[in-house]
C-alpha cells in the first residue's frame, strides 16, 4: 500500500506542475478567465488515478500479458476528456484532436513495450548464458 501511495504521490506531482503550465499558457493565450482552481485539482487527482491504475495493470502478474497490455492503454482513454473538461474546452478546441492525441499516447506507449521487450529479451539471454555457464562448469 506504501508503495502504491508513493507511486500516486509522483504522479500526482507531476501531473499537478504539468496543469500549472497548461493553465498558465491558456490563460495567457486567450486572456479569459474562465478557469477555476477546483475542476482543475479534481481533473489532477482522476488523471492521476488513471494513470496508477494503468501502470498498476500494465505490471500485473495475473492474467494474459496482452490482455493487460490493451487494458492498461484503455484505462489512459479517460485522460485527454478529462483535460478537455479541465480547461473548458480551451486545450482540445477540436474533438477530431482528442483523437490525434490518442493515437500519439499509443505510440509512445508502444515504443514503451518496445523497449520493455527488448531488455527482457537480453536479460532472458543473459541468464540462460549465466546457466550454460553453470551447466558446464557441473560437468
Amino acid at each position: 500500500m506504501k508503495k502504491i501511495a508513493i507511486q500516486y504521490a509522483i504522479f500526482y506531482t507531476v501531473v499537478s506542475i504539468l496543469s500549472v503550465l497548461v493553465a498558465w499558457v491558456v490563460i495567457r493565450r486567450s486572456d479569459i478567465d474562465m478557469l477555476r482552481p477546483f475542476p482543475i485539482f479534481l481533473g489532477t487527482l482522476s488523471i492521476s488515478g488513471f494513470l496508477l491504475l494503468s501502470l498498476r495493470i500494465f505490471q500485473a502478474q495475473w492474467g494474459n500479458g496482452v490482455g493487460n497490455v490493451l487494458v492498461s492503454y484503455l484505462s489512459l482513454i479517460p485522460i485527454p476528456f478529462i483535460v478537455r473538461s479541465m480547461f473548458v474546452g480551451l486545450v482540445f478546441r477540436l474533438v477530431g484532436f482528442i483523437y490525434i492525441v490518442l493515437g500519439i499516447v499509443m505510440v509512445v506507449y508502444l515504443l514503451m513495450l518496445l523497449n520493455i521487450r527488448l531488455k527482457n529479451q537480453h536479460t532472458e539471454s543473459q541468464l540462460n548464458a549465466l546457466l550454460e555457464k553453470r551447466k558446464k562448469a557441473k560437468k
